[in-house]
């Protein structure tokens, strides 16, 4: 049984689930998703759109936290669901762990896709449009999943689908927050858009009590589709900037200094995706029971959205070299993934919640740091930025897995220190380069 098993996983990747094949799909979907953002915008720019001065800065500043929020959760859910929803998704669609890996690393390797795509896009769209058709996307692929999917290989083109729209949305969000909320409320206003992602991993918990053991699995991607449905919607009636309309323009170049900071993103990304992966099994095989372990995981991801929102608004008020502080969070997460090589409780307990909180709470502050740095190219400028944590979101996992398995979990999580620590390094060498140009 176990051969048979194996050799239908194998007929299952191979060839046509390989990496190599899912990436050219995603570069031609998220090339097909920018064609058609381009040509909406070009219908909509004799548009008349609303005029800044009906709102307040303040209704303002929070309607476009709002629309951050809102669409972030929306585009990450779809991803979130496959792993929450896996012990049912198991029987119904015949999901093994094999299957749900090359669905969640297909989501991931499709929004770096999208993302480049967006970086290198040879024209300036406003962050609404490109909103709006990352959430076309995402509502598509969600909504395939829910009607379609009676194996597999629909769930993984979903998830590579919702991917393409994910990587598009995020850096048309983050134009939106960069162009249009005050300046001095743009810290704030990243760490909590960032704070959306924790979000949609509580919700997709809540769908297998909720959906799942009741045999209506499917309606979980409804609710994911008509959520990005929604956000298409809202972000076509955002107000513009004066400079947000669509125009040719030359390529962005990211500067070298991006791309570094870019890489350190990948690093210190896949450390804390394999914290958050590998996080609880490692408690449990460390005797601590699984109820504890649970709710120990539960209350560090709160720790590190508190993060998220406390560096947040310190950016506005106090902090004026955000990558240095990136660069000391992240050497101060490598600490606690160091501490879950001890094996003793309390330095794991205490590791788990450094991690989460210092080791995962620097996305927003970072994302806040290119952003501001160039105004005129948020989404860009932060496309790569998310590129990377894209990346380190698929090879984090996948590599940190693999060596579990071969090495079990102590020497592992001192890899992924050592990662943490990469990490760091290289965000504290580029973090004057970034002063010195702003």
């Amino acid at each position: 049984m176990h051969g048979a098993h194996s050799a239908a996983c194998a007929r299952f990747v191979e060839p046509s689930c390989s990496p190599l094949v899912w990436w050219r799909i995603a570069m031609q979907l998220s090339t097909s998703v920018a064609g058609l953002v381009h040509r909406y915008a070009q219908c909509r720019n004799g548009m008349r759109s609303v005029p800044e001065s009906r709102l307040s800065a303040l209704g303002r500043d929070g309607a476009v936290v709002g629309v951050a929020m809102l669409a972030t959760t929306a585009t990450t859910l779809p991803v979130f669901l496959i792993g929450a929803l896996a012990p049912v998704l198991e029987v119904a669609v015949h999901l093994d762990a094999l299957a749900e890996g090359a669905a969640v690393g297909a989501f991931f390797l499709a929004s770096m896709a999208g993302a480049l795509g967006v970086a290198r896009a040879p024209w300036h769209a406003p962050g609404g449009i490109l909103a709006a058709g990352g959430s076309v996307a995402s509502a598509l692929g969600s909504y395939a999943i829910a009607l379609f999917a009676r194996g597999p290989l629909v769930v993984v083109a979903g998830a590579l689908l919702a991917g393409v729209g994910n990587g598009v949305l995020q850096p048309g969000v983050n134009d939106l927050v960069a162009t249009l909320v005050t300046p001095k409320r743009q810290g704030l206003a990243f760490g909590v858009k960032q704070a959306a992602i924790p979000t949609a991993t509580l919700l997709a918990g809540l769908a297998l009590p909720l959906l799942g053991v009741r045999g209506d699995w499917r309606r979980a991607y409804e609710v994911a589709g008509a959520l990005a449905a929604l956000v298409t919607v809202v972000a076509l009636t955002m107000p513009r900037s004066h400079e947000a309309t669509l125009r040719a323009r030359t390529r962005f170049h990211a500067p070298a200094a991006l791309w570094v900071s870019a890489l350190a993103v990948a690093l210190g990304a896949g450390a804390a995706n394999a914290l958050g992966s590998f996080g609880v099994v490692s408690l449990v095989h460390d005797h601590l029971a699984p109820g504890p372990a649970g709710y120990a995981a539960a209350a560090a991801s709160a720790v590190g959205l508190g993060a998220r929102l406390v560096v947040g608004r310190l950016a506005d008020t106090r902090l004026r070299r955000p990558l240095r502080v990136v660069a000391a969070m992240m050497a101060v997460g490598a600490l606690g993934e160091l501490a879950l090589a001890s094996g003793l409780v309390p330095l794991l307990l205490a590791g788990l919640f450094v991690g989460y909180g210092a080791g995962w709470g620097w996305n927003g502050l970072i994302t806040y740091a290119v952003g501001t740095r160039w105004r005129s190219d948020a989404a860009q400028a932060t496309a790569v930025a998310q590129a990377g944590a894209f990346a380190g979101s698929v090879l984090g996992p996948l590599g940190v897995g693999t060596m579990i398995h071969l090495v079990g979990f102590p020497l592992s999580w001192v890899v992924v220190s050592a990662l943490a620590l990469a990490a760091a390094s290289l965000m504290a060498i580029v973090a004057p380069r970034f002063e010195l140009t702003s």
